[in-house]
């Protein structure tokens, strides 16, 4: 009964202890407040935003296909011409692949 007790207590201890080193430096569920940045020499206004990223022509596709007003339409045939639109205007929208 007590070897029992024993390995209990020792898988106890370890799952803790995984568990704290995962919380090690996890500001997210941190308690403490966050420190405040200091003045930030540019507005975020003013800030560079990245480009937004261009769809490969599969991307494009599935995008299309999984569209939830696309999907409702039963009939197939109409369903593939309303996802030729929508790769086309897709495409036209990125300015080509």
């Amino acid at each position: 009964m007590w070897a029992r007790r024993a390995m209990s207590s020792v898988c106890f201890l370890s799952v803790a202890t995984a568990l704290a080193g995962c919380a090690v430096g996890n500001t997210a569920t941190s308690v403490a407040p966050a420190a405040t940045p200091a003045a930030s020499p540019a507005p975020a206004a003013q800030e560079a935003k990245p480009a937004p990223q261009r769809l490969t022509s599969t991307e494009i596709n599935e995008a299309c296909w999984m569209d939830p007003a696309i999907n409702k339409v039963p009939d197939l045939d109409r369903r593939m011409k309303l996802v030729d639109k929508c790769v086309d205007q897709k495409i036209k929208a990125q300015g080509g692949l």
